[in-house]
């Protein structure tokens, strides 16, 4: 049985959700989707929103998902940058 846990943002999400549908003893997929700030979830095109409790997993190939490289090219950062002060999986301010 597993029980993963993802805290990294939609493009995590979507990989974890084709993990857990390709895994036959799959018990549950911890996520905080919900808690991703919108510039993350931005990023891919085809949100997999979490829904009572449950992800529709797409049949599209890779990882079922497009990501926005318009959004990429937005965000993208320059030359040396500092290291976050918390966790990329921390909600802002809670660390």
């Amino acid at each position: 049985m597993t029980a993963f846990h993802n805290a990294n943002g939609p493009v995590l999400h979507a990989t974890t959700v084709q993990l857990d549908a390709a895994i036959p003893n799959f018990a549950v997929q911890e996520s905080f989707y919900d808690f991703c700030p919108r510039w993350k979830r931005e990023l891919i095109c085809d949100a997999l929103p979490v829904e009572g409790g449950h992800v529709e997993v797409p049949n599209k190939p890779g990882i079922g998902v497009d990501v926005d490289e318009r959004v990429v090219e937005r965000y993208r950062a320059e030359g040396e940058v500092e290291p976050p002060r918390e966790p990329s999986w921390a909600v802002r301010g809670t660390w």
